[in-house]
């Protein structure tokens, strides 16, 4: 069964990856510009983020 940190992670890529999608190309406002440099971050973290569970969960020994 999936964890439920699992969900909130996948949830929270999304929304990044929308809010990058949706984000207006107007560069005038430094939070929005601060909240693109953070989603872009997101965007390639978690998947990093799952690829290192996977590598975890393929050398235990469970």
């Amino acid at each position: 069964m999936v964890e439920n940190k699992t969900i909130n992670v996948l949830t929270l890529w999304f929304v990044v990856a929308t809010f990058l999608r949706t984000s207006s190309g107007s560069a005038d406002n430094p939070l929005l510009t601060g909240f693109s440099y953070l989603a872009l971050v997101l965007l390639w973290a978690i998947p990093v983020y799952f690829l290192g569970l996977l590598f975890v969960a393929i050398g235990s020994d469970d």
